[in-house]
């Protein structure tokens, strides 16, 4: 633009131009540009927008911006006097497209109020979503004309009574919250370029309807064979406030399991876990319209107490004797049966003990392999039949190890028993087992 003294009075403009010469001489830099500091493109399209006193938004300024880079000269101005860049200014406004339906074309909604406002933010429309939707927002629509950086800060003013909802980031330029209760949220933005506030924003979002209930069936349990289980369905609700019914049902359990819910439809029924394993139980709530997702809690039976196993010192011989020579190893087999399987066996848990000495032994080796039969009789009583078609666990433990750590030679000449304990794993319920068997410990000579 030309200096401002080059403007003569003797133009013959209409009362909206005179206006805009006003403004103008009031606000024109020496450079005939707009702002503070050196003028930009960008703060005088500010200005120019200016000229109409009307509310900015930031896809207004980049028409201007448009308009500018296409037509404006080299030293600011249109045609190079003040009376045309007025009228260059009236052209940002000639757009006739009303984007938003407000009746007000875009270019004078998108207007700024000042040439150097400051900040202005643009978090997007209202809008409608269900309770308990995830409402993310978005202020990146924030500018500052002056190209600083921008801080956000977010606060939730105003939440249906009862809500908890809070912002999971209020320094974010895209924080979101939970719509917990139907009614409105309004969520304002003020942004800051290091200096000053911009003028609050505000968004209003808005969850409405009827919501589906929110079953909750309680947490896990772990219970011994045979007790009675406890249910709670306390903690499901509905968001509406609304009364809810409940849907119990036992949707897995182990095999040959009897086991059925006392009444499927109050919110705490119980069953009897009369097998072992896991059983799944599913709850669904009912508000009257809507069912919830479904809910699951599981139940795990374990046996109770220390499992007894059957073990074979020495599988096919009778008696078992051991000397206190010997250099080998001593086998022992856990045995498996119908009702136990000795996979199941944890092996790194297993020792070999004597009553009264602290501290048993491990084994130093084992295979699966079908070697004895369990004995029916009184302990220290044996027999030497070999396999029975069960898959056994046979442990190698080092003689002499065992005979120093278990003390065997204080009771050489005796006939002794000795336990094998240990765990199942983890995966076949964790329960501790032992069993007993007996051998003669030899004495030196004998």
């Amino acid at each position: 633009m030309l200096a401002i003294s080059e403007y003569s009075d003797t133009y013959d403009v209409d009362s909206q131009l005179d206006d805009a010469i006003d403004w103008l001489k009031t606000k024109q830099n020496i450079d005939g540009g707009f702002g503070e500091g050196s003028s930009t493109v960008f703060e005088t399209a500010c200005a120019f927008m200016a000229i109409l006193n009307v509310e900015p938004a930031y896809s207004g300024l980049q028409d201007a911006l448009d308009y500018l880079n296409a037509n404006q000269d080299v030293d600011g101005s249109f045609l190079g006097e003040i009376y045309s860049t007025a009228v260059g200014a009236l052209a940002l406004n000639t757009s006739s497209k009303d984007s938003d339906g407000d009746g007000v074309e875009d270019m004078v909604d998108n207007c700024p109020e000042m040439s150097n406002p400051g900040q202005e933010d643009n978090d997007g429309d209202g809008r409608t979503v269900s309770v308990y939707d995830a409402v993310c927002l978005d202020g990146t629509g924030s500018y500052d004309p002056n190209g600083d950086d921008l801080s956000y800060n977010w606060s939730i003013i105003s939440k249906p009574e009862g809500s908890d909802a809070e912002l999971d980031n209020p320094i974010s330029d895209q924080p979101c919250f939970t719509a917990d209760k139907v009614g409105d949220y309004v969520v304002q933005l003020i942004v800051n370029d290091g200096e000053l506030d911009s003028e609050p924003d505000t968004v209003t979002i808005s969850s409405e309807g009827n919501t589906a209930p929110v079953a909750e069936a309680g947490t896990d349990q772990t219970v011994a064979v045979g007790e009675n289980v406890f249910l709670d369905g306390i903690g499901s609700l509905d968001p509406d406030d609304d009364p809810i019914s409940f849907t119990w049902s036992i949707i897995s359990k182990p095999e040959e399991s009897l086991a059925e819910l006392d009444d499927a439809a109050i919110i705490n029924p119980c069953f009897t876990a009369d097998k072992v394993g896991d059983y799944v139980v599913q709850l669904i709530v009912n508000d009257g319209e809507l069912d919830s997702d479904p809910d699951t809690v599981v139940i795990t039976a374990k046996e109770s107490g220390v499992i007894d196993i059957e073990i074979d010192i020495k599988p096919g011989s009778c008696p078992n004797p051991i000397s206190l020579k010997s250099k080998g190893v001593l086998p022992v087999a856990i045995l498996g049966t119908e009702d136990f399987h000795v996979e199941a066996i944890d092996l790194e848990a297993i020792l070999l003990s004597r009553e009264g000495i602290e501290e048993g032994i491990a084994p130093i080796r084992y295979s699966y392999e079908d070697v004895a039969t369990p004995f029916e009789g009184e302990l220290c009583g044996c027999h030497d039949r070999n396999g029975d078609g069960y898959m056994d666990l046979t442990l190698k433990f080092e003689t002499q190890e065992l005979i120093e750590q278990l003390e065997l030679n204080e009771v050489a000449g005796e006939t002794i028993s000795l336990t094998l304990s240990g765990n199942l794993k983890e995966e076949d319920g964790g329960n501790p087992v032992a069993g007993e068997d007996c051998v003669w410990v030899l004495k030196q000579g004998n």
